[in-house]
């Protein structure tokens, strides 16, 4: 997988995800999830051709996890639920992962009570100074990225908001960590608590 722009395009989506999700679990096809999806306005969006690419998104951050996961995904408290759908945006989104693993965490590691704008600009400065495909994005692709994620970290509630940036540090839940970690999935959660994980 390589580094990518697409999440300039894309949101949380997290109502929607739970949508596909439970479709997903009663065995539905991403065909199938695409035509409801436009045929009813499964997502209440204008466009069908942002209902097709929403259905397309949330299923293959679903299809990245486990079945227990996703069992957990829709069945699961809200906090949690959160959690689980930003791990399987970091299992689809390299450049996301990577700006988790280094920006977030080490200020997580650090004690840093906030996710500075430094620590953004850090990171993407590194980025495309080392990697041909992230200094290809444009300039405006690389504004929206950052405030994309910064939107994401909020929805997830792990930030407590855009202009604040407070780090709120999750409580994981353990039914949650053992699904991870039997997913071989704890370098994600680590990103999250700080942690060393023991994969």
């Amino acid at each position: 997988m390589g580094y990518s722009a697409s999440m300039v395009s894309c949101l949380f989506w997290f109502q929607e995800t739970r949508k596909t999700s439970e479709m997903m679990l009663q065995g539905q096809t991403l065909a199938e999830i695409r035509a409801k999806a436009v045929e009813e306005n499964l997502y209440q969006v204008k466009a069908p051709e942002r209902a097709s690419r929403i259905a397309g998104v949330t299923y293959k951050r679903m299809v990245a996890l486990p079945e227990t996961l996703r069992r957990q995904f829709v069945s699961t408290d809200l906090k949690t639920a959160k959690l689980i759908l930003l791990l399987s945006m970091m299992k689809t989104d390299l450049l996301f992962y990577e700006f988790m693993h280094s920006a977030f965490r080490q200020s997580v590691i650090l004690g840093d009570k906030k996710l500075p704008d430094q620590a953004t600009a850090i990171f993407f400065n590194r980025m495309i100074a080392q990697h041909a495909e992230v200094a290809a994005f444009s300039e405006s692709a690389v504004k929206k990225l950052k405030q994309i994620y910064i939107k994401v970290l909020v929805e997830a509630s792990v930030l407590s908001s855009a202009k604040e940036r407070l780090i709120l540090q999750p409580m994981i839940d353990y039914r949650l960590q053992n699904a991870v970690r039997e997913a071989a999935m704890m370098p994600y959660l680590s990103t999250l608590t700080g942690e060393d994980c023991d994969e």
